[in-house]
């Protein structure tokens, strides 16, 4: 439990040290797979001639399956996001209405260029297919009145969980400019930053620390502390939340492990491997391509030149004979460094799961191809997607809306709607496919009834037809907004049903005046027909 700002700093040299031992394999993923400076300070002016990469397989897989997590996962285009009632109970019309354009505008939101979302959330999952892990913050922007979405580097994430494998934990560790820390924080800002700011170095950076953990006071609130690393001084900002702000998600974790581990960590190997290798086949190909000579002893005037059309002149040859000027002949055999080559692209393209989505080196994902991998995605690694989904999308949906009403985008809900609570139900294109699948199965199995209905009537009393259309819409994942309330339902049967009847009476009356026409006899019968009236 952080209270002081020395249990702040204490904290966080633990949480660094814990994470000491992943940033070498992280900074290995940087430089072998995505040509990065992230977790060395000593890289961060890196030149692009230094870069370790001869061969971008590593980085082209990481490319297309961050592009396919996306499409499978989180598709803005699509309505992906509608809510509903935690109690089961029927909802009025002015619920259902509200419903409706809190989705609307929240889906509107995501989808806007003020909020970034789909760009952000594009980084993060880049984040997480490499790292392992990925940090995103979510807030209201007063200037452009809409949410905001902000990916965050992950070297300066730190986290930590509970007993339960929560991670209820965040330190963020940042870089701010002392002119920039004045603007923010004030006269609150640490007398070492005012002296380093009146000094003239206000372009100067130093580490900021910002913690983010569960309140010790209030249950359900989050409490934000921060302060200046390279100091002993107290906090200088506090805050509180009433969600987490920054949402982690990871790939995949072993027992008891904190950080995740991405299809990046167990292309790893194979990445350094073929960089290696590719390098030397370079070398090879440079010696075969302009290879070196061989140059008799003082049978070349002023040494062999080497350029394009160049002459060079001999002392004496004569043909036949050794020729002064010869190239040098390594007998290299490029097959075995193609097979290598080939065999660790498959490796690193198997790792970024292309063999189970079945990537192709097309950049754009038609409709087709998204319903295909997002059906064989379920079977294979839906372990991930399920994880990615609690820990990232649903609190992140769920922090929106509430921001949205509390900065006023989207009204408060009924009343009527606190006592039965809110839910998000999200629909991920994954998740469409699935639930295709299974309506197709139910669609199968009412042809066959329906086909053994001819034979055996009553076996269709099995069957709950308000129930099955229902369940068929849901499993295609149509808008709910298009179905008719079970009420409005009811009062339309009841007004057919009262029509029916007043229609029924109509053709008694006729038939009665019909009868009245005809004979005595006839006119006892309708006296008859008319008690039964």
């Amino acid at each position: 439990m952080i209270k002081t700002a020395k249990d702040c700093r204490k904290i966080f040299q633990d949480l660094k040290s814990k994470r000491s031992n992943w940033e070498t394999k992280y900074q290995s993923i940087s430089d072998y797979q995505l040509a990065r400076s992230d977790f060395q300070s000593t890289n961060r002016n890196q030149s692009p001639r230094d870069s370790k990469i001869f061969d971008g397989t590593a980085m082209d897989s990481w490319f297309m399956l961050t592009n396919a997590i996306q499409a499978i996962l989180i598709n803005t285009e699509s309505n992906w996001i509608y809510f509903d009632s935690v109690l089961t109970t029927e909802l009025s019309e002015e619920e259902i209405a509200w419903f409706d354009l809190a989705s609307k505008t929240l889906q509107n939101i995501f989808r806007s260029d003020a909020s970034r979302f789909p760009t952000q959330i594009n980084e993060a999952l880049g984040d997480l297919t490499a790292y392992g892990y990925c940090a995103i913050h979510s807030s209201f922007d007063i200037v452009n009145n809409s949410l905001s979405f902000n990916t965050r580097p992950i070297p300066e994430i730190y986290i930590d969980q509970n007993h339960k494998g929560v991670i209820n934990k965040i330190i963020r560790r940042f870089l701010l400019k002392n002119e920039d820390a004045i603007k923010i924080y004030g006269k609150d800002c640490p007398d070492i930053v005012k002296k380093a700011n009146d000094s003239g170095k206000g372009s100067e950076e130093m580490h900021w620390l910002q913690t983010f953990t569960d309140h010790p006071d209030i249950s359900g609130k989050i409490i934000s502390y921060t302060l200046l690393e390279e100091d002993n001084g107290d906090f200088v900002f506090k805050d509180e939340y009433d969600e987490m702000p920054i949402h982690v998600a990871r790939w995949r974790t072993d027992a008891g492990e904190v950080y995740g581990r991405g299809p990046g960590v167990v292309a790893d190997p194979f990445a350094r491997t073929l960089n290696e290798v590719v390098k030397t086949w370079i070398k090879q190909a440079q010696k075969a391509v302009d290879p070196p000579l061989l140059v008799a002893d003082d049978g070349v005037i002023q040494g062999p030149k080497t350029t394009p059309g160049s002459i060079n002149f001999v002392t004496s040859y004569s043909p036949g004979t050794q020729e002064p000027i010869r190239p040098l002949v390594s007998g290299a055999n490029f097959s075995v460094g193609n097979a290598e080559i080939e065999r660790l692209q498959n490796s690193i393209r198997k790792a970024y799961h292309h063999d189970i989505l079945q990537i192709t080196d097309s950049k754009e994902l038609t409709a087709f191809h998204v319903q295909e991998l997002t059906q064989r995605a379920q079977q294979w690694i839906a372990p991930v997607f399920q994880r990615i989904k609690v820990e990232l999308i649903q609190p992140l949906v769920q922090r929106a809306l509430k921001l949205s009403i509390r900065n006023g985008l989207i009204p408060s809900p009924p009343e009527s709607l606190m006592a039965k609570g809110v839910k998000t139900v999200y629909i991920s294109p994954a998740q469409r496919a699935n639930q295709a699948q299974e309506a197709e199965g139910t669609m199968r199995a009412v042809e066959r009834i329906i086909a053994l209905s001819q034979v055996y009537p009553s076996i269709l009393d099995n069957y709950d037809s308000d129930k099955l259309a229902r369940t068929i819409h849901a499993d295609f994942s149509a808008d709910p907004s298009v179905l008719k309330t079970i009420k409005e339902v009811r009062i339309i049967r009841e007004e057919n049903a009262k029509a029916q009847q007043e229609s029924e009476q109509k053709e008694k009356m006729s038939e009665l005046e019909n009868t009245m026409l005809s004979s005595p006899q006839g006119q006892a019968e309708a006296a008859g027909v008319l008690s039964d009236l």
